[in-house]
C-alpha cells in the first residue's frame, strides 16, 4: 500500500543528547495517520536500539542520527525544532554603513517592529531590546511577539540555540533533497491543542511542566486523527524529547497539508519553510 512518510526531529545539544525522531505514516485512502516509530536517543548506548553491533557503540550521535534518517525511503519532509537558516545580517550582501540603514527587507522589518514596540511600551518605561539582525531573524520576532499568545522563542543565535543552529546546519548537508520545516513546538502545540478544543489554561501549563493528565488528554484528542500504539503513549508521557519530536512531525504534516499560517515575506524569506498550524 502506498504511503507518505513525515519525520519529526527534536534536536538537543550534544553534551546531554536527548534528541528524538518520530515517523508518521500516511497511507493513501486512509484518513488516520499512524505514528509508526520513535527513536528516543542517539548517544552511546543508542546503537543497540538502532540494531548496531557492540563495536558501533562509540559512534558519534550525528552518525547514528544520519544513518537512521537515511533508512527511510523518500520522506515527504522533516519537521525540526532547530533554526534552519542564519539571521539576515549573515547572508545580506549589501555594503551598508549601519544595520539601521540596511535595505535588506528582513532587517528593515526588525527595526520597524522595534520602533512600534518602543512606542507601545513608552508609558511603562520598559526598555526594549535593540534589534540584533546578526543574532535574531524576522521569524524569531514574529513568533515571540506577533501571535495570539506570547510564545517563548529565543533568537536563532542566542546562547541556548546557537549550538542547535550549528548542529542543524551540519545535518542538513546530508539530506539536501528533503524539505526541512522549522517550527516552534510551543506555538504548534497551542494551535493543534486549540483545534481539538483543549483549554487555554491546560495548554499554557505545557510551557512549564505538563502533568501526566494533561499529556494523556492531548494524546487522547489526537487519536481522533492519528493511530498511536499504547507503548508509544507511555513514551510520549515519560520522555519529553519524544513528545517534542511528535509536535515537530505534526507541524511538518500540517505544513504540507496546507494547514499552516502564511507568514509575510518580510518576516520569513521565500526560500525558507516554517510551520504555524492554522485550522481557520
Amino acid at each position: 500500500m502506498d504511503k507518505n512518510l513525515y519525520l519529526g526531529l527534536y534536536l538537543s545539544g550534544l553534551k546531554k543528547d536527548k534528541s528524538s525522531l518520530i515517523v508518521l505514516e500516511n497511507y493513501k485512502g486512509q484518513k488516520r495517520l499512524v505514528i509508526s516509530k520513535i527513536t528516543s536517543s542517539f548517544k552511546g548506548g543508542a546503537a543497540t536500539k538502532l540494531g548496531k553491533s557492540d563495536s558501533d557503540l562509540n559512534a558519534l550521535p550525528d552518525e547514528l542520527l544520519i544513518e537512521e534518517i537515511k533508512s527511510y525511503n523518500k520522506p515527504v519532509c522533516i519537521g525540526v525544532n532547530f533554526p534552519t537558516y542564519m539571521p539576515p545580517a549573515w547572508y545580506c550582501k549589501s555594503s551598508c554603513k549601519s544595520l539601521r540603514d540596511c535595505n535588506n527587507l528582513e532587517i528593515k522589518t526588525l527595526f520597524r517592529e522595534y520602533k512600534k514596540r518602543t512606542k507601545l511600551t513608552a508609558k511603562s518605561k520598559k526598555i526594549q531590546p535593540f534589534p540584533s539582525p546578526y543574532i535574531e531573524r524576522g521569524i524569531d520576532y514574529y513568533v515571540a511577539y506577533l501571535l495570539e499568545e506570547s510564545f517563548p522563542f529565543e533568537p536563532a543565535f542566542s546562547t541556548n540555540r546557537a549550538t542547535l543552529l550549528a548542529r542543524g546546519q551540519f545535518l542538513k548537508k546530508s539530506f539536501k533533497s528533503i524539505d526541512y520545516i522549522e517550527c516552534s513546538t510551543k506555538a504548534s502545540l497551542w494551535r493543534i491543542g486549540r483545534s481539538y478544543k483543549i483549554g487555554k489554561g491546560v495548554l499554557r501549563n505545557f510551557y512549564k511542566s505538563p502533568s501526566k493528565d494533561h499529556l494523556e488528554l492531548f494524546l487522547k484528542k489526537l487519536e481522533k486523527d492519528f493511530f498511536i500504539y499504547e507503548e508509544d503513549k507511555e513514551m510520549f508521557i515519560e520522555d519529553k524529547s519524544s513528545f517534542e519530536a511528535l509536535i515537530c512531525a505534526l507541524s511538518a504534516f500540517y505544513y504540507k497539508a496546507k494547514k499552516s499560517e502564511k507568514i509575510p515575506v518580510s518576516f520569513l524569506p521565500k526560500s525558507q519553510h516554517f510551520s504555524l498550524p492554522n485550522f481557520d
